[in-house]
């Protein structure tokens, strides 16, 4: 065993408020008002290959005292696009210049695969040395589609969308005081990577933006959770027509303009804290696509003229509570009809579509909404890693029975350190084990991973890059009524995951694979889905609830035989040169909703956007022309089939 531990996030809600909820039955997400102290803290195992700022050769300064702008440069220059974390522990990290992710070897290398990771939210602290050189007064803000001009602290990659895998965990960014053109992050990731329980914060309330996400074309689709920005003009900015970003457990405090701007992105976004007397949120442009779910949006003192809400595009918005705005959402576009408040219930701004046989008020299928179980990190001595038991991810050998072994140790945690991990055959997850941890690590072969019974009732399997080899790849069964959830993963797209009869519930985070074949019975919450390739959803009699759907290819994007599925967020981008398929397929009484916006910039949009298969012989179509358009495709503000 390691010598060392883990923890990790722990959502903190006051018991009152549970137990209320509780005993009034209410099936919402619960608004997790302070994610800053819901993280103890992250020590890495000293053979986890993780970097060490501190250490030698590198030896950044955690005092704050002195500048270690090129220290930690270094680092990030020393392993480009490695997976590999490059690790702050607790202190303050004082810099003057911004830290530039790192170029690579080639133009398909560069700037990815590169984790930035601090010890703890609140003791591990990079901070802008005041009135820095370079981060001044620069640029103006236009009204409709400029990008803001300034000056980053992180800045983590150009265009294209090439950028897999980068994440920033854990810390705190300060851009200090007297940098009014200072900008938290600019950050890029696409298919699967994110960030997450972070602040970014400015010491005077200046600056440009705390999280830039429109900086660049082609940005996500990735995963912001547990965010919270103080000051800045914008909290969150966002710009593009691709790739999608979702957001989980947002906190905006104290803007000069707005909490979030957005310009033509889709965004997908669960339970957004607002304190300002700015818009919460603006919409600037009919090719952006929000849905919001569960937002506290008020503006302390006197009442602010504006609207909480600030709509110009394609809006879906349900559970939102506004105080001390002229009203919740001004709605410019669609209908037109604006929201008061103080509650909104459900709100589309454009009218719901149905297909013909559909009566009565529409509104999406409200499935209950759960967040992945706590799983408790264990004592040092509980821990295990193959390394104790002959695998290397250093050499081309089968690791399988040495991970297998590190499973059947005993050990309730089992971690791969940094590396590539070859596999084979069959793996089963079994005994005491409950979380399996890569850190960043890959696996590659041909194997099935069995989710198979176990003494926990949970199992979490996170921050693995599971790669084929040619036709063969690295896929997870799950057998097994124990609760699966599958975070921060690249997998496989020759077979990612499939469930038998069963199978327990399964949550899914920041996750890029395909196809999901989900069983009859079955619980699936999912936020962040990046699935690629065709026919990637399968749910038979199954209740399917994603927040955040991105996707490419040429459809059918879901088959749903039964069951319900609720969409709640969704990039498609259709823009390969072929006709497409139908989109949504739906048999045997399914029921779904979806909100969805479209990318097709190659006059290849999907012409079918749904079809239902009454029998054989008859079958009802929603077809394109009938929505909304978006970026050469369609937009769905909210379609809904409710099913008998």
């Amino acid at each position: 065993m390691i010598a060392s531990i883990f923890f990790t996030t722990v959502d903190i809600v006051d018991s009152d408020l549970r137990t209320a909820l509780a005993t009034i039955g209410l099936a919402i997400s619960i608004l997790t008002l302070s994610p800053l102290e819901t993280r103890a803290e992250v020590v890495f195992p000293g053979d986890a290959g993780v970097v060490d700022v501190t250490r030698p050769p590198y030896n950044a300064d955690p005092s704050g005292k002195r500048d270690s702008t090129r220290a930690i440069q270094k680092v990030l220059d020393d392993h480009p696009s490695g997976n590999r974390i490059i690790y702050l522990p607790n202190g303050e990290y004082l810099i003057s210049d911004t830290l530039r992710w790192p170029e690579g070897r080639n133009e398909g290398a560069f700037m990815k695969r590169t984790v930035l990771q601090g010890q703890s939210r609140s003791g591990t602290v990079i901070r802008l040395q005041d009135h820095s050189e370079g981060f001044g007064e620069g640029g103006v803000y236009g009204e409709r589609w400029d990008r803001p001009e300034g000056k980053a602290m992180l800045w983590t990659g150009r265009a294209p969308a090439q950028r897999f895998r980068n994440a920033v965990r854990d810390l705190t960014l300060d851009t200090g005081s007297g940098n009014p053109g200072a900008i938290g992050a600019r950050f890029k990731t696409n298919n699967q990577g994110g960030v997450f329980n972070v602040t970014i914060r400015s010491g005077d309330g200046q600056g440009r933006v705390g999280l830039d996400l429109g900086y660049a074309h082609e940005i996500g689709p990735l995963l912001v959770k547990d965010l919270r920005v103080e000051g800045f003009d914008y909290g969150i900015h966002s710009w593009g027509a691709v790739n999608s970003i979702t957001m989980v457990n947002v906190e905006l405090h104290h803007q000069n303009q707005a909490g979030i701007r957005n310009f033509q992105q889709v965004l997908s976004i669960e339970n957004l804290v607002s304190r300002n007397r700015v818009p919460a949120l603006v919409n600037r442009v009919g090719y952006g696509v929000v849905t919001l779910i569960g937002a506290d949006l008020r503006a302390p003192g006197e009442k602010s003229e504006a609207a909480a809400i600030d709509n110009h595009g394609v809006l879906y918005a349900r559970n939102i509570t506004v105080d001390g705005y002229q009203q919740a959402i001004a709605n410019h576009t669609g209908t037109e009809e604006d929201a008061a408040g103080p509650e909104v219930a459900e709100f589309v701004s454009h009218p719901p579509l149905a297909f013909a046989n559909a009566s009565g008020p529409l509104s999406a299928l409200h499935l209950p909404i759960r967040h992945p179980p706590e799983i408790p990190w264990d004592p040092l001595d509980q821990w295990a890693s193959p390394l104790e038991f002959g695998g290397s991810p250093e050499n081309q050998g089968d690791d399988t029975a040495a991970l297998q072994q590190a499973i059947d140790s005993g050990a309730t945690t089992v971690y791969l350190p940094n590396g590539t991990w070859n596999l084979k055959g069959n793996l089963y997850v079994r005994g005491r084990v409950r979380r399996i941890i890569g850190c960043e690590a890959r696996l590659t072969g041909d194997a099935i991973i069995h989710i198979v019974d176990g003494e926990a009732p949970a199992v979490r399997i996170e921050r693995l890059e599971i790669l084929p080899i040619a036709e063969l790849s690295t896929r997870i069964v799950h057998t097994s009524p124990r609760t699966l959830v599958l975070a921060n993963m690249r997998m496989s797209r020759r077979g990612a995951y499939a469930a038998e009869e069963g199978a327990g519930d399964l949550f899914i985070e920041d996750v890029a694979g395909d196809p999901w074949h989900f069983a009859p019975g079955q619980n699936i919450w999912a936020r962040q889905l990046n699935p690629e390739g065709s026919m990637l959803l399968v749910n038979r009699h199954a209740n399917l609830w994603i927040l955040g759907l991105k996707t490419e290819g040429n459809g059918p994007i879901l088959e749903a035989s039964g069951g319900a599925t609720e969409i709640l967020g969704s990039l498609i981008y259709a823009n390969t040169r072929r006709e497409k398929n139908d989109l949504f397929i739906l048999r045997d009484q399914a029921r779904f909703s979806v909100t969805m916006g479209e990318a097709s910039f190659r006059n290849f949009p999907f012409r079918r956007l749904a079809v239902q298969y009454i029998d054989d012989e008859e079958m009802q179509v929603l077809e394109r022309g009938r929505t909304p358009t978006r970026g050469g495709g369609s937009a769905l503000p909210l379609f809904v089939v409710p099913g008998p």
